[in-house]
């Protein structure tokens, strides 16, 4: 690297860490361009070039003759790394519940003061080019927290986990994540909300199609405590790898030869909703006289379903709200915590505002 790139970069990590410790807070206007070349002894062109760095990072804005002046919102304080473990284009890896994450993403960015900067294929290869991306933007102070939307272990032993300073929060179906603040999604209350609909309509007879990672024994209980009868053949288990295996299992359930029918279905992954819905169809089922569904839906939904089914679920831009208050709190002093979030039925969904920064917001951690 030649000397004035050199300088350049050391200009550009001590203007950032005065603005980043607070010594220049936001808002607040830099040294003139003349004031800061004598103090670097370095040429005007490379004051520019540094400057011109911090602006695109967003660190500070230019007024014209007025200066340059550190953001309302710097990075630091107001932009949130968003971490999936797939790549966007990875089909059976990316799952609906990753689209509804990225599209309220994209909400709060709309939203004004927050930004989130998403990062993709964090499966725990360092030569992944938005690993690489991650890495450069903690050390450069740009992200105010990191918002992993599944479990982080593949993480473990990189910055992206042990960096200090870094408020982080994971989003799980499970306990908390040791050492990360969590938003739990409480799935074992969707179960007794999803049966409860059907027992509430006289449906006795409830199959239901699981994702592999929710346990059999967690569904038994449920409907064992509202007295549905339990058949272990109208329990089946699914992968998102292949969501189309499940279509031939509906099929094969809802055959109109046999004895004695499932009247009620739940469906506890949206990834399922298509094939499932397409067997259904196939076997050419009446819904809901003959079958009444509730299926697992990541609000907002970006897909209207094939028959009439009730959907229950978690509205993403809550979540993400969630995630964002957590990590603010955390920038407050506040320990890492967790806040529980239960599933709501579609009409259900309140309209959702992201709430505005807490003002005086901290200017750091690390």
């Amino acid at each position: 690297m030649a000397r004035s790139a050199v300088k350049r970069e050391q200009i550009l990590d001590e203007l950032r860490m005065e603005i980043v410790s607070g010594a220049v807070p936001r808002g607040a206007r830099l040294p003139t361009r003349l004031d800061l070349e004598r103090r670097f002894q370095v040429s005007g062109a490379t004051i520019q070039q540094a400057l011109d760095k911090l602006r695109r990072e967003g660190f500070v804005v230019a007024q014209g003759s007025r200066g340059t002046f550190v953001s309302d919102n710097p990075p630091h304080l107001c932009q949130y790394g968003l971490l999936f473990p797939a790549k966007e284009t990875e089909k059976y890896r990316f799952s609906r519940y990753f689209t509804a994450m990225a599209n309220a993403a994209a909400t709060l960015d709309a939203a004004g003061e927050r930004r989130i900067s998403c990062f993709y294929g964090l499966d725990g290869h360092a030569d992944v080019d938005d690993f690489q991306r991650l890495v450069q933007d903690l050390h450069r102070h740009c992200l105010a927290g990191l918002i992993f939307v599944t479990h982080p272990d593949n993480l473990k032993g990189t910055p992206v986990l042990d960096m200090p300073g870094i408020p982080r929060v994971a989003v799980r179906y499970a306990e908390p994540y040791d050492g990360l603040s969590t938003v739990q999604l409480d799935d074992q209350s969707f179960l007794h909300r999803a049966i409860k609909y059907l027992v509430d309509r006289g449906r006795k007879r409830i199959a239901v199609v699981r994702l592999h990672s929710t346990s059999e024994l967690a569904v038994v209980t449920a409907m064992r405590a509202f007295g549905v009868e339990v058949r272990p053949h109208w329990l089946q288990t699914a992968t998102i790898g292949v969501p189309e295996c499940i279509r031939p299992v509906m099929r094969l359930l809802m055959h109109p030869g046999q004895p004695e029918r499932p009247d009620g279905l739940i469906i506890t992954d949206d990834n399922f909703e298509i094939d499932a819905l397409g067997g259904l169809i196939e076997a050419r089922v009446s819904v809901p006289e003959d079958l009444e569904i509730v299926c697992h839906v990541n609000h907002p939904a970006s897909t209207k379903t094939a028959l009439r089914v009730q959907r229950l679920g978690y509205d993403t831009r809550r979540v993400l709200g969630s995630c964002v208050e957590l990590i603010d709190r955390q920038r407050l002093g506040e320990p890492p915590a967790s806040i529980r979030l239960q599933p709501v039925f579609e009409g259900e969904f309140p309209d959702y505002y992201y709430p505005p920064l807490r003002a005086p917001i901290a200017a750091g951690i690390g």
